[in-house]
């Protein structure tokens, strides 16, 4: 996931952790059985998913505020700063916080809590003789509308386009208070230059799916997340955490 700076309505910043490029091929390549993993996980059918958001202190979404105003006042410096870093970016004066306030928010982001923002009926709809599903939600997971999960080809299509499989993250790499055992995941990265332009003002997708069981063994989690930007505006972002009942 890259870190963002979110509207005080949906406050994540550092729930997972992605893989780097390098980490990315060799997670790919040492998870042979990862269809049959996948497989394991995703339910047939209707579950009722938690929609879960993280909880905050009023302290902690106030600096959120505050950076996410920065980010607004120089978007082309945001885009490239965050393209810069992809994981955690260090401090800068112009993310519109000290670095003393900078480094409680990351900390928060680390060891924060969830809680059930409300329930909704997703749909894993599966593909007879195959292990594809594609995904039927409506009000608040209308984004996952129509995205099929195909592991046949290890490869999941969604309205915002293809996202490639990237690996599967052991427990060492999670991190976040979201209890993962492991998680498989999916990203896509768009990027449609403007003759002439300049990086910063290029059109940019990017586009996550994670999925995985929890530790509770119980429960699997789907992560899913896009930020498109335009010229360095943002004009879309979209964060789904669902916790469901894994395939029994």
């Amino acid at each position: 996931m890259r870190f963002a700076f979110p509207r005080p309505a949906s406050v994540l910043a550092l729930a997972l952790c992605t893989l780097s490029a390098a980490a990315a091929a060799q997670g790919a390549a040492a998870t042979p059985g990862a269809r049959d993993s996948l497989a394991s996980v995703i339910p047939d059918g209707a579950v009722t998913v938690d929609v879960l958001t993280p909880e905050y202190p009023r302290h902690i979404e106030e600096l959120a505020v505050r950076m996410d105003a920065a980010a607004r006042r120089d978007p082309a410096w945001f885009q490239q700063f965050t393209r810069q870093h992809p994981g955690v970016p260090p401090y800068d004066p112009r993310l519109g916080v000290t670095a003393v306030e900078y480094q409680e928010y990351v900390s928060a982001s680390r060891t924060s809590s969830w809680r059930v923002r409300e329930r909704a009926t997703l749909t894993f709809e599966r593909h007879p003789g195959t292990r594809r599903w594609t995904l039927h939600g409506w009000g608040v997971l209308a984004p996952l509308e129509g995205t099929v999960i195909d592991l046949d080809d290890l490869a999941i299509q969604s309205r915002k386009g293809p996202l490639a499989f990237i690996g599967i993250a052991s427990p060492e790499r999670t991190q976040g208070a979201l209890d993962w055992r492991w998680f498989g995941t999916f990203k896509a990265a768009h990027r449609m230059p403007h003759p002439g332009a300049e990086a910063a003002e290029q059109q940019a997708l990017d586009a996550s799916l994670h999925i995985g069981p929890l530790t509770s063994g119980h429960d699997a989690a789907l992560y899913w997340t896009v930020h498109r930007s335009n010229g360095g505006q943002r004009m879309d972002d979209q964060f789904l955490l669902l916790r469901f009942p894994a395939r029994r």
